[in-house]
């Protein structure tokens, strides 16, 4: 999120603040993906929590993201943030290798990504799943529900709702590269 008040101390207008995460880890090649998550459940700054939940990837191997800049700028601000924290982080941070490069660089490319590189126009074009239909299915959405549920009265059901959808929705976002990369092998 990233809000124009800052909601926690020490941040500033427009800050992006973490506050969910997926990981699908691949311990050894051929091996089925291990799924781990993080979603803040109250209004507290999620960075510390989220911090730790980070561990989980481990010390070695490489971090994959798709368009990895969002990424890692969110791994350096973090690492200034939480000046403790720095030598994990980016530890995290030089280990990063981008799954958007073989699209962006046109190694693979088909027509119905229509020129974009995104991560939502390759996966339907290599595994045939889309975002559509999920009650979640973008990042701004994402970002505007879980500040609507943290920080402005709601309903406990419409605020699980809201949660388990965006638990879905980020899940989807590393599944899609998991996939990904299983069809790009196969290509």
């Amino acid at each position: 999120m990233n809000p124009a008040v800052p909601r926690f101390d020490g941040t500033r207008s427009y800050q992006h603040i973490p506050f969910q995460l997926s990981l699908h880890i691949i311990e050894q090649k051929g091996e089925e993906p291990r799924h781990l998550e993080y979603l803040a459940e109250t209004a507290d700054d999620p960075r510390p929590a989220l911090i730790e939940a980070l561990r989980a990837i481990g010390p070695s191997g490489t971090v994959l993201a798709f368009n990895m800049s969002y990424e890692k700028r969110i791994i350096r601000e973090l690492a200034r943030d939480f000046p403790g924290e720095d030598v994990f982080l980016m530890g995290l941070h030089d280990r990063f290798e981008d799954l958007a490069v073989p699209f962006s660089r046109f190694w693979y490319y088909d027509a119905r990504q229509r020129g974009s590189s995104s991560l939502k126009a390759v996966l339907p074009v290599l595994t045939g799943t889309t975002y559509k239909g999920m009650e979640i299915e973008e990042g701004g959405q994402a970002m505007r529900e879980f500040q609507r549920v943290m920080f402005e009265e709601t309903e406990p059901k419409a605020r699980e709702r809201v949660l388990v959808a965006l638990r879905q929705y980020c899940r989807q976002d590393t599944q899609a590269m998991v996939d990904i990369l299983t069809a790009l092998e196969q290509v």
